[in-house]
This record gives C-alpha cells, structure tokens and sequence, in this order.
C-alpha cells in the first residue's frame, strides 16, 4: 500500500524511504509530526506565560525549561543527532542545556 507523503515532509524521509519499508515512513511521519506539534505546543505555553501575571523569576524558569525541551527536541529528531558520532551528539545536547540555563542564571541574578 503506497502512501501520500506531503512535500514538505518528504525532504526529511527520503532518505529513510530508500532503506526501509513504507512502514517505517509512516512511523517516521509520525514521529516527526508529533514532535513538531510538541514544538508548537511548547512555544504556545511560553506564550502564554509571558502574557500572564507570573512572578519575574517563575516565568524565566519556566521559559528556560521550554527551550532546553525544545532545543533536546530539534536535536534529537529534526537535526537526528542520536544517531551521529557520539561528541556532535554532546556538544549540541550540552549546547542546548548550558545555554538556557546561563541566560537565566545572568537575568536571574540582575
């Protein structure tokens, strides 16, 4: 049974497609789509943490934990560093973590 995939999400699972069955897209599909969703999801509560009347540090927190989820997100799936050497995989992972957390320790301290 072939399936439709979109054109812009067939970018991200050609290569795929070339080395396992249109099962296995369609996870991948799934998989991609969910995180996506989880990354809109994610920027729609930091959103609405900003617009609301949260005190300064807890809505810093807050947006701090949102960016380190969705900066380990695009690592893991978008950019598929899980399966890249094992140093590109720390260096974004720790990029994605160290990051958040300075910028909120320097306007946490301020």
């Amino acid at each position: 049974m072939d399936y439709i995939i979109p054109a812009g999400i067939r970018s991200l699972v050609i290569v795929e497609y070339d080395c396992i069955n249109s099962k296995g897209v369609i996870l991948s599909l799934v998989r991609v789509t969910s995180v996506w969703l989880a990354l809109i999801l994610f920027t729609l509560v930091a959103i609405a943490a900003s617009i609301s009347q949260l005190e300064h540090d807890n809505l810093l927190m807050m947006v701090a934990i949102i960016t380190i989820a969705k900066g380990m997100l695009v690592t893991d799936v978008f950019m598929d560093l899980r399966s890249a050497p094992v140093i590109w995989y720390r260096l974004m992972a720790s990029y994605a973590v160290l990051m958040p957390t300075f910028i909120f320790l320097i306007y946490s301290l301020s």
